[in-house]
């Protein structure tokens, strides 16, 4: 399959879902969201940048591609050199 430039500099949640039902060769959003198991309005809000793309969906995605979680950060624009934990999140590691 044909994947984007990972040299994205701009965080676009939508070539992240295109190249999602690309790689599963799907229709739609609706069909997208039946394969990482969650709602229409989830998809809708990512792409809307309403909701955050965050670790459990990059991991359910990855899951369901095959494509490396870095790849799919790097295909959405995330270029960040860490992910940092929620609030709350490192008091539940301790």
């Amino acid at each position: 399959m044909n994947r984007p430039n990972l040299q994205v500099k701009i965080y676009d949640a939508n070539r992240l879902f295109d190249s999602l039902l690309n790689e599963l060769r799907l229709e739609n959003d609706t069909l997208l969201s039946n394969a990482l198991n969650v709602t229409p309005s989830v998809i809708h809000d990512m792409r809307m940048m309403r909701l955050p793309i965050d670790a459990p969906m990059l991991i359910w995605m990855q899951v369901v591609t095959g494509i490396a979680i870095d790849e799919l950060r790097q295909i959405v624009g995330d270029r960040r050199h860490k992910l940092r934990y929620s609030d709350g999140a490192e008091e539940a590691l301790d």
